[in-house]
């Protein structure tokens, strides 16, 4: 039997049309006209059949992965002493203007203030740079040594060492020969 293409076109059609509104794809003999055959429906049982697959199935792919992290816990939290109750509080501290009121600050000119402030900032620069400086030539210094070991003359035995070669030698036999008793 031969096709014509326009024929071909309208089933072509008629089946693309079918996937998409249909559940199930028209088969070419309904595209060709002929009786719809009915769906075949699902067995009670597949549905059954796929949760009971479904029983023994590891979820964890469904539960979130989170890292791993090494936290180091806090120690606990130590209590804070009591300290007394005092009814008045503590005595208020003075004002910048009364200090300076009281060492005379305030009374200087600008200019003596500002040699005032750069004197004290070159005075502790000049501390900090003693320190690097002492630092640094420490690096060069050599190691201090140790006390040297004096050797003690032969046979003479040293006051921390362990018994001499002949005590060990006379202990070793002593216990062979009362191992050879027993």
């Amino acid at each position: 039997m031969r096709c014509d293409p326009c024929e071909v076109r309208r089933l072509h059609r008629a089946t693309s049309a079918a996937r998409w509104t249909e559940p199930h794809a028209l088969s070419m003999s309904t595209a060709l006209g002929a009786e719809k055959s009915a769906p075949r429906p699902l067995s009670p049982n597949t549905r059954i059949d796929k949760r009971a697959l479904r029983q023994n199935e590891s979820w964890e792919r469904f539960l979130p992965k989170f890292k791993k992290k090494n936290v180091q816990r806090s120690a606990k939290k130590k209590k804070k002493e009591a300290k007394p109750y005092t009814p008045f509080p503590p005595a208020q501290e003075p004002r910048k203007v009364d200090k300076q009121l009281e060492s005379g600050e305030y009374f200087l000119s600008d200019e003596a203030k500002q040699a005032k402030r750069t004197e004290e900032r070159n005075a502790k620069q000049a501390e900090g740079s003693a320190a690097s400086k002492a630092k640094r030539r420490q690096r060069f210094e050599a190691p201090k040594e140790k006390a040297a070991v004096q050797e003690a003359p032969q046979g003479v035995r040293p006051s921390k060492a362990g018994p001499s070669a002949t005590a060990l030698a006379a202990s070793v036999k002593s216990k062979s020969k009362r191992k050879r008793v027993s």
